[in-house]
């Protein structure tokens, strides 16, 4: 998913969502990480300051993130947990 010119990548293997930024030339540069418990898929809220991220394999939740502006990090606030294993996910507007 991308936000704000930033590329957002689920890993599910590692229990991460890379960042990435985009240069000018397509060119992709690795910024950080952040922590995501079974990670699978990624998605926003339409004014961009809460992350969603569907859990999959040992993990059964979509876990909500809110996103400090100030010092550009996100924090993990809240897991809605499931029944199943998740796939991708979308927020629609």
């Amino acid at each position: 998913a991308v936000h704000n010119g930033v590329l957002y990548v689920a890993a599910v293997d590692v229990n991460k969502v890379y960042r990435l930024s985009i240069g000018t030339f397509d060119d992709l540069t690795l910024r950080d990480s952040i922590a995501a418990d079974g990670a699978i898929a990624v998605a926003f809220s339409p004014d961009g300051n809460e992350m969603f991220t569907a859990a999959h394999l040992t993990s059964e939740f979509i876990d909500r993130f809110n996103l400090n502006a100030a010092v550009d990090t996100w924090t993990s606030t809240t897991k809605v947990m499931t029944t199943s294993s998740l796939g991708g996910i979308l927020v629609l507007q």
